[in-house]
């Protein structure tokens, strides 16, 4: 199974369930952050795998608020069971690849991280901001979990499929650029990149492959015209 403030003090939250009973859930304190972490809420069940083995499942609901002057493009925020350096946990990383979803100063959004799995008592952990990308391009956070290297590919991923399609437009419009997608084999990011930016470079890639084939399939050529245009003209000189 996988596993995956403005406030100044630790705040714990118990579980209900037996097998989390002895569990606690904190929100790592970071008064400097640009993104708090607020309303934690956890929820907790039980669950049977195929083999017949009983789990605890966990889920944790919270909400994050921007409270920097600067609006928020992408974040990672991370669980932890022991020390914030070293224990690099589970992690949720969220970026967005237009201007629907960014995080305004002052803004909010509910998230969920889970479900955990065991079998046996879960383990105290916290959560984290460990990155953050704002519009202008600057950066907060440690970054322990690389995600800096993960947006750079993921950025790449999407301005290449983006260029592969541009010819094709030019050339026949809509209808031809979708016939270059059905058509299109995956990408392959370069060898000397890492693992985390050629993981980030296949997931823009495919991302922006799946938006205007689903643009297309729902609204038509003008929907796909519209998805198209709008990812070219947003990542032409980034």
């Amino acid at each position: 199974m996988k596993r995956k403030f403005f406030l100044t003090i630790l705040f714990t939250l118990f579980f209900a369930l037996d097998a989390f009973a002895q569990t606690e859930v904190s929100v790592y304190p970071q008064p400097d952050s640009p993104l708090q972490i607020l309303n934690v809420v956890p929820s907790s069940r039980k669950s049977t795998d195929d083999t017949g083995r009983e789990w605890n499942m966990l889920t944790v609901d919270f909400t994050l608020q921007n409270v920097g002057d600067k609006t928020i493009r992408a974040y990672t925020i991370r669980e932890f069971s022991r020390e914030f350096d070293t224990d690099l946990g589970g992690v949720i990383f969220s970026y967005k690849l237009s201007a629907e979803g960014i995080l305004k100063p002052n803004q909010s959004s509910n998230q969920q991280i889970g479900e955990f799995g065991s079998t046996q008592v879960q383990e105290n952990f916290r959560l984290a901001v460990d990155f953050i990308e704002f519009t202008d391009g600057s950066t907060w956070g440690k970054d322990l979990s690389n995600s800096a290297q993960q947006l750079a590919g993921l950025k790449t991923g999407i301005k290449m499929v983006l260029e592969s399609l541009k010819e094709s437009n030019q050339q026949g419009g809509i209808e031809a650029v979708i016939k270059t997608l059905n058509e299109m084999k995956e990408l392959s990011p370069p060898d000397e990149q890492s693992a985390t930016w050629k993981r980030g470079f296949r997931s823009g890639s495919n991302t922006m492959k799946s938006i205007i084939k689903r643009a297309y399939e729902t609204a038509g050529k003008k929907g796909a015209e519209i998805e198209f245009q709008k990812y070219s003209d947003a990542y032409s000189d980034k």
